[in-house]
């Protein structure tokens, strides 16, 4: 019984000198580093450090410092032979300042493959093409940290914790004489929200270790391990336990998440392209140069677009359309329909949206509004012949005419137009438009000059229903 006391009183005068006893493993195995979730931009916030002051980058709100100031804080990365990276706090002061460069304002960001560990928190990063940054709450690890309207103040800690317990991937390993129980929290990330596994008063002997199978878990409930926080030891709470050092961004998780889902999608929904090849300079493209056609003006000229999307006008004897995408013939999920529209964040004037998907030849009617759209009614089509394309890119409808053509010896009915005389409206009949003259059998392939044809049945829906203003998009 005395033992035991003696070991909680040791354990009580330790917990007294420091703040915190916590532990995280924040990257999920396996970050596709190519994978963007969002622009890192320099805030007006700064942090001081003695005399010195460090620009504050934010990321949706997340503070974050470049590592390259982090050196002249007095950080020290180490690397182990699995890989991991460890910032400590150098035992010395930085001699001098070492300044770099400070011309951007905002830049990509990704999500670092890195293992990091600052002090024993392991800590997510962000990697763009400007450097390295660290979340800046995670530095509590190993700095005192104070807030002051938009200005820190940083300061070393005057102690260390990493002697008493360690956390790595694979598990807790008791670094002290004594047995302790821990209790502790395991979260993950799934789909949009956080999942937590509690583990109560697990025991460890001296030096001991027990193991936690995070990925194993993670990968049989589909989820990503994100993180472990210490919540007791011994039955005492720890100083600050609900402190999670800047290790649970959820925008940031959201933002990968919706880049992840929608790399998935630009594979089942391509954007249509036909590639043209020039036959003489023109324009400033040379000869032989591979280009996009982005449409032709009834055998007038030819209009390309440009890698950065400006569209250039060429005389129609100027190129030769060499491939183009063919027919999708699988069909799309009215799931993968939806998260398509609601994660490229597409919006409209009115609570109808359509999108017209080329490479299936299927144009799509939603309702609702920007990230909440339902898919309503799904339309086979007929759009441009390579002669004659149909252009692609974001529009509106116009306005409407009840038919057209009759000057021309035809009549085509519920005409919705989206830009200059393009336009959504049924396939052709006689003059009289009791007759089918063409377009019938062919809804489905890519026949016609330049419009997007319909079932009569389909064009009178949408003519029907669909107000002016409400954005097309067509891909």
């Amino acid at each position: 019984m005395k033992k035991k006391v003696s070991i909680i009183m040791i354990f009580v005068i330790s917990l007294n000198m420091f703040l915190n006893l916590i532990a995280a493993t924040s990257l999920p195995v396996g970050f596709d580093e190519t994978l963007s979730v969002g622009q890192l931009i320099k805030s007006i916030d700064t942090v001081w450090f003695g005399t010195q002051a460090y620009p504050i980058y934010k990321l949706y709100g997340e503070p974050f410092i470049s590592f390259d100031d982090l050196k002249n804080i007095g950080a020290v990365l180490e690397q182990n032979d699995t890989g991991e990276y460890f910032i400590r706090r150098a035992q010395c002061e930085v001699a001098d300042y070492e300044t770099r460069d400070e011309d951007f304002e905002e830049t990509t960001a990704y999500l670092s493959e890195k293992k990091l560990y600052i002090g024993n928190v392991r800590s997510y990063s962000i990697q763009t093409p400007k450097g390295w940054f660290i979340p800046f709450r995670a530095l509590k690890a190993l700095w005192y940290i104070e807030e002051d309207e938009g200005y820190y103040t940083i300061r070393p800690r005057t102690y260390e914790y990493e002697q008493y317990i360690a956390i790595d991937e694979s598990g807790l390993t008791n670094l002290s004489d004594f047995t302790l129980t821990v209790s502790y929290t395991q979260i993950y990330w799934k789909e949009d929200s956080y999942i937590e596994k509690n583990y109560r008063e697990q025991m460890i002997g001296p030096h001991e270790s027990i193991q936690a199978d995070t990925l194993a878990v993670a990968q049989e409930e589909h989820m990503i391990y994100l993180t472990t926080f210490i919540q007791e030891i011994c039955g005492l709470p720890l100083p600050y336990a609900e402190e999670d050092y800047g290790q649970k961004p959820t925008v940031i998780y959201e933002a990968y998440t919706k880049a992840k889902r929608l790399r998935v999608l630009d594979k089942v929904f391509p954007k249509y392209k036909v590639t043209a090849k020039v036959k003489y300079p023109a324009a400033g493209f040379q000869e032989g140069e591979e280009v996009e056609l982005w449409r032709s003006e009834k055998g007038q000229y030819h209009v390309l677009k440009r890698a950065d999307g400006k569209k250039i006008v060429v005389p129609l004897d100027s190129i030769d359309i060499v491939s183009d995408m063919g027919k999708g013939w699988k069909p799309a999920t009215t799931m993968e329909i939806e998260d398509y529209v609601n994660l490229k964040d597409y919006e409209s004037d009115t609570e109808y949206l359509i999108w017209t998907d080329i490479y299936r030849q299927l144009t799509y009617v939603f309702k609702g509004e920007k990230n909440n759209w339902d898919l309503v009614k799904s339309m086979k089509c007929s759009t441009g012949k390579n002669k004659s394309l149909t252009p692609t890119g974001e529009f509106k409808i116009e306005y409407k005419v009840p038919y057209f053509g009759m000057d021309k010896g035809y009549r085509c009915k519920n005409a919705l137009v989206v830009f200059r005389d393009y336009m959504y409206h049924s396939i052709l009949f006689d003059i009289t438009g009791k007759y089918v003259r063409s377009g019938q059998y062919q809804l489905g392939a890519r026949v016609s000059h330049g419009c997007i044809r319909l079932s009569e049945e389909d064009s009178k829906w949408l003519y029907t229903n669909i107000p002016e203003y409400t954005k097309v998009y067509i891909e």
